[in-house]
Formats: structure tokens, C-alpha cells, sequence
């Protein structure tokens, strides 16, 4: 009875142990979460580039980075080849529904919009990570590219938010 009494005193005390050390590792984690999508809003991973294509001046999107967390329509990589948006009004028109879309989504900011572009941010509901989203009229089509800002995946939140804001653009 004594032996029992002592093995189930140190099992509790173990189990006890391994349960804070579990507790500890979670709650580190979770304030590395924090800490990276705090970074991340200071990050800038968008914009324009200016090159020329037979003497005329031609504006492209960024390339994606080497990771999966992002899809650019003007990829030719197939983890981020992404198609890009039809439009049959005029250009204003396109600009101007995409920004209505893009202003209608939970935790958005539209941070440049021309006649041509728009850039916006979008941050994750749980920790605030912020991913940029990008739309280039490029003659009948518009380009589009969406990134995460920190981490190597995104469980394809990128390519799925790209997706929903192609469906309600179509609805119209």
C-alpha cells in the first residue's frame, strides 16, 4: 500500500510537471504569434514596378517571394500562378467595384488607389497578421497579387481571399 501511495504521489507530480511545461511552451508560442504579426505591420511587400516593354513604358507586379504564401496572376511558377480578373466596363468602373468589394471585407484598408491600382491590407482576425493585395489594370484583364507579409505558408488564405473577391466581383 505504501509503494502504491508513493508511485501514485510522483505519477501526480510528473503529470503535474509535464503539465505546466506544456502550458509554458503554449503560451510562448502564442506570444510569438503576437510579437511576428506585430512585425509584420511595419513590413511593406507591394507596389509597382515600372518597365518597359518594346521602348513603352509598362507596369507589372511584384514577383511573389519563394514561398507559398502568395499568388500573383502574373506568375508563371504554378504554386502561385493564380488566373486574373475579366472586366467589361471601363477601367474607372473596375477600380472603383473592386474598392467597394475590398472595403466591404472585415479588416481591410485600402492604402493606394489610382486609376489603375489599388493596394490594400488585409489582417487576420486572431493575431493581426497582415497580407498585401494588389490590382493592376493590364489592358482587358486585371492583375492581381496577394502576399503575406511574414511566415513561409498561409494555408492557402491568399489564393482563397483572391477567390471570394473575384466571386463578388463576378456577381455584378
Amino acid at each position: 500500500m505504501i509503494i502504491g501511495g508513493r508511485l501514485k504521489s510522483l505519477l501526480r507530480r510528473i503529470f503535474f510537471g509535464l503539465a505546466v511545461l506544456v502550458l509554458l511552451a503554449v503560451i510562448a508560442i502564442l506570444v510569438q504569434f503576437f510579437l511576428l504579426a506585430r512585425q509584420s505591420e511595419g513590413l511593406l511587400n507591394a507596389g509597382i514596378i515600372n518597365g518597359a516593354l518594346n521602348g513603352v513604358p509598362k507596369a507589372t507586379l511584384q514577383n511573389c517571394p519563394d514561398r507559398p504564401s502568395c499568388v500573383n496572376s502574373m506568375a508563371e511558377e504554378e504554386m502561385h500562378a493564380i488566373a486574373p480578373f475579366r472586366y467589361g466596363a471601363s477601367s474607372a468602373r473596375a477600380i472603383d467595384r473592386l474598392a467597394a468589394i475590398i472595403s466591404d471585407m472585415p479588416r481591410t484598408e485600402i492604402r493606394v488607389k489610382q486609376v489603375n491600382y489599388i493596394h490594400a491590407t488585409f489582417a487576420s482576425a486572431l493575431f493581426g497578421f497582415v497580407d498585401d493585395v494588389e490590382f493592376l489594370l493590364d489592358g482587358n484583364v486585371i492583375q492581381v497579387r496577394s502576399v503575406s507579409r511574414v511566415g513561409y505558408g498561409d494555408m492557402g488564405v491568399n489564393r482563397n481571399r483572391v477567390e471570394e473577391i473575384r466571386r463578388l466581383y463576378n456577381e455584378e
